[in-house]
């Protein structure tokens, strides 16, 4: 997976409400940090998580309305369409938005895509 491909390259963090209970087993082999945040005020959680690490040197990837703050403050913020949509304030927020998940990690596999869509 596109995950296990930047895992030794990068710092992952996955912070996630965690909606389908599934976050810990998809992500039983992958070599990342997981924080699942609770039912209130998530948006902050989730920046504050980010805040941690320093802002500076996050790409952010979400697509939730929750997801709104980190992608506007984070170096990079990437919001990822994803079967079940976005919401219109990740999109707002966001530098870059993408199809899906794997199309984001992408632009970090290959980051010439990156300059492509950046570049003025």
């Amino acid at each position: 997976s596109r995950l296990e491909e930047l895992s030794p390259l990068v710092s992952l963090h996955v912070i996630t409400a965690d909606t389908n209970a599934s976050a810990r087993s998809e992500l039983a082999k992958i070599s990342c940090t997981l924080k699942i945040i609770g039912k209130n005020r998530q948006d902050q959680a989730k920046l504050e998580y980010a805040e941690n690490l320093g802002l500076k040197s996050v790409l952010a990837i979400g697509n939730g309305r929750n997801d709104g703050m980190l992608l506007q403050h984070a170096a990079l913020g990437v919001c990822v369409v994803q079967k079940e949509g976005a919401a219109i304030a990740a999109m707002q927020a966001a530098d870059i938005v993408c199809n899906d998940i794997n199309d984001a990690l992408d632009l970090l596999l290959q980051p010439h895509r990156l300059t492509a869509t950046l570049r003025n």
